[in-house]
């Protein structure tokens, strides 16, 4: 691209710390293109002297290491469609763990443990329990859990967001103090102020209207329009004019939702049953999980990934 990066790794004590760095950008030219500098104020470090040996972590490792076959396709190579079989290394029954160098325990590289919490369902069990392990859906007490109970927009766009970027939850962004407030009812010092935000950033919800009902239950039409957002195809379904729907219900469908409702069926998003997407009826919880592991793997398909 007629430029170098460097990143110059900030190191203290002899150890390079993880995320912290200057990176700088010179042009072919010569000429200095850019420059960053990601440092973290911290005044007190943890002493070398506290953690485990070398051997004994590496017993450790040795001890807790396993191996995963997966299918995995090299996504960079474009209409790819082979399938290689490789082995991942996973440590403590997890892809994402960590070794505590002070205490010679395992934990979660990605926010703690994963949730004891087990709920069971006749029709999406294993979709809840994934979102409930990967604290995706947090469910609290397993037998208070309706799975068939519907679920809020502000739930069902939580569950969306983590979903999308739950690697990233937390993680600042140039400009994230200036964030102006899109809703008069969701204000910085409410919950979900910056989930909602980075929705309307992302375009998923839109930002035209006053309020943001969080409270209120949200339908497969309107979570359709969602979902299809996030595939990156709004520009098309909104052209509703051109699809031709035949759910004997079609007319039920409101007509700017036309479009998401067509292309969400296409991508087989949600289950229909006697030729019927029942687009007024409220989402519940299983749905929303069965649903958003399915748009995840269209995702896959596509090579699209958000980092919102």
């Amino acid at each position: 691209m007629g430029a170098y990066n460097f990143s110059f790794p900030r190191v203290v004590n002899g150890i390079i710390v993880s995320g912290d760095s200057i990176n700088v950008g010179v042009s072919a030219d010569g000429s200095l293109s850019s420059l960053y500098v990601n440092e973290q104020k911290v005044e007190e470090w943890p002493s070398l002297k506290e953690v485990i040996s070398a051997k004994e972590a590496k017993t450790l490792l040795n001890n807790s290491l396993k191996v995963k076959l997966n299918y995995s396709k090299q996504m960079q190579k474009k209409d790819n469609k082979h399938y290689d079989l490789l082995y991942v290394p996973v440590y403590n029954d997890s892809s994402y763990s960590t070794l505590d160098a002070t205490t010679g325990k395992w934990s979660s590289l990605f926010g703690g443990e994963q949730s004891s919490v087990v709920v069971s369902h006749p029709t999406a069990q294993e979709e809840l329990n994934y979102l409930i392990s990967t604290k995706i859906l947090d469910v609290k007490d397993a037998k208070a859990f309706n799975g068939d109970a519907a679920i809020t927009k502000g739930e069902a766009l939580k569950i969306l967001m983590n979903s999308l970027t739950y690697f990233y939850e937390g993680r600042y962004y140039y400009g994230n103090e200036t964030v102006e407030q899109t809703f008069d009812n969701i204000d910085p010092k409410h919950p979900l102020f910056q989930l909602i935000e980075r929705a309307v950033s992302a375009e998923i919800i839109k930002a035209g209207d006053k309020k943001f009902d969080v409270d209120s239950p949200v339908t497969r039409e309107e979570l359709s329009a969602w979902y299809i957002r996030v595939l990156g195809l709004e520009h098309a379904a909104k052209h509703y004019d051109i699809y031709k729907v035949n759910f004997e219900d079609t007319n039920k469908i409101k007509s700017d939702y036309i479009g998401y409702v067509a292309l969400a069926n296409k991508y087989g998003l949600f289950a229909t049953e006697k030729n019927q997407f029942n687009p007024q009826q409220e989402v519940t919880y299983a749905e929303m999980s069965v649903s958003t592991i399915r748009l995840a793997h269209e995702i896959a398909k596509k090579g699209r990934y958000n980092n919102y």
